[in-house]
């Protein structure tokens, strides 16, 4: 299980809290679906997810390690290299002088399934490839859950299903564990690994409640 606990926010500016001491506990490997109104707070909850000891696994006390990929996800991608080329540099280390690939012992799950042609440039890529490059890099480093925001907002539904059939295809073949900020659930019905997280904005009170639930 990954474990949530005494999760609380507010806004530097506002003097009542948006989430307040909440506590859940969500099942790994799964995709976790977060859903709810615009402006109900799911890109901060996702934002809250990928700070430092804010999610635990079950039975330790060390931090998990997430990584995001926000709706931006293009500014990730180096548009006249090839895919190939885009995942080796995501591989490197950041310290200056430091060239030694992370993980370059591990094929790749884009090299592995031949998803798309990995040695043209990412600029003739559809949009849904290129979210899902974007996503592949991520998962470069070590990553125990991954967060994604809003990973299909600008694509049509040819891409948008792309994408969480990739998504998909983590959890069950990478045990991946993904939560994800989803607003059409034509998209994440009828599977079995996940479930839905939908924030509720109630009356006129800053305060949002969470509901679990099966999608």
């Amino acid at each position: 299980m990954i474990i949530v606990k005494n999760l609380s926010f507010k806004f530097s500016n506002e003097k009542e809290y948006l989430f307040k001491n909440f506590s859940a506990t969500f099942k790994r490997n799964t995709i976790h679906y977060i859903i709810g109104e615009n402006g109900s707070g799911k890109s901060t909850f996702l934002n809250l997810l990928n700070k430092p000891k804010m999610i635990t696994h079950s039975g330790k006390q060390t931090k998990i390690n997430t990584s995001i990929v926000s709706q931006d996800y293009r500014s990730m991608l180096v548009l006249p290299f090839t895919a190939q080329e885009n995942l080796t540099f995501s591989r490197m280390k950041t310290h200056p002088g430091m060239n030694k690939m992370v993980g370059e012992n591990e094929k790749d799950i884009l090299e592995e399934t031949s998803i798309f042609p990995m040695n043209i440039p990412v600029e003739n890529l559809s949009g849904g490839q290129k979210q899902i490059l974007a996503i592949s890099m991520k998962l470069q480093k070590n990553t125990d859950v991954l967060l994604l925001d809003e990973p299909t907002a600008a694509l049509d539904e040819k891409n948008a299903k792309f994408v969480f059939s990739f998504l998909k295809n983590l959890v069950k073949e990478k045990n991946v564990t993904i939560f994800v900020i989803c607003h059409k659930k034509k998209y994440i019905q009828n599977f079995r690994y996940s479930t839905c997280i939908e924030i509720k904005k109630e009356n006129n009170k800053a305060e949002r409640t969470f509901i679990q639930k099966n999608c």
